[in-house]
């Protein structure tokens, strides 16, 4: 077990159990439509959260964190969906959006782009264990971060509701960039064409 957590597989695996069911598309569901509904609703779901003072607002980090991975997640699918691309939808694509909308780059070696069409070098599982890994110390980092706040809601919970607002419109745009470009994964996944 210790390994699992070292390596970053937990999160990974974590990822995929927390994704929730892609609600069908209504035909108001216009790309921005999408970002800005889940935005918002990381807004209110981070503010209510960061509200309560002291050892209680402490303890509402990690489901405020996790309830708004689950937001993003959902939009992911969603704007996946949106492109006729969810049965694509896996951990490593999962985990490169949420990655690159965190600032955490994987570098050209596993992201090129080819005549308008990003290929996505196919990852060794130590690769994608270690990028994972990277996504998990910042997230272990924003709780740390968040503690001390916890003292004085009223000034913080507004500011951590835009940071939780801007962080799901990056991962929104990144999932748009990803699917209006279309991507290719190299080598053995060949059939993952989109």
């Amino acid at each position: 077990m210790k390994e699992q957590t070292d390596n970053g597989s937990w999160l990974i695996d974590l990822i995929m159990k927390m994704r929730p069911e892609v609600e069908p598309l209504k035909p108001c569901d216009t790309l921005e439509n999408m970002i800005s509904k889940a935005s918002w609703k990381a807004f209110a779901v981070s503010t209510a959260a960061s509200l309560p003072p002291g050892p209680i607002g402490v303890l509402t980090i990690l489901p405020e964190l996790i309830a708004v991975t689950r937001i993003q997640l959902g939009l992911i699918g969603k704007i996946a969906r949106y492109f006729g691309k969810d049965e694509m939808l896996n951990g490593t694509i999962i985990v490169l959006i949420l990655g690159n909308a965190a600032g955490i780059t994987v570098g050209r070696e596993f992201l090129k782009c080819v005549d308008n069409k990003i290929i996505i070098q196919r990852m060794s599982l130590l690769a994608l264990q270690n990028f994972a890994a990277r996504i998990g110390a910042k997230i272990l980092g924003r709780i740390v971060a968040r503690m001390p706040t916890r003292w004085i809601p009223l000034v913080t919970a507004p500011l951590f509701g835009a940071i939780s607002k801007k962080a799901t419109e990056r991962v929104g745009w990144e999932t748009v960039t990803l699917f209006s470009q279309g991507f290719k994964f190299t080598e053995e996944d060949e059939s993952h064409n989109a």
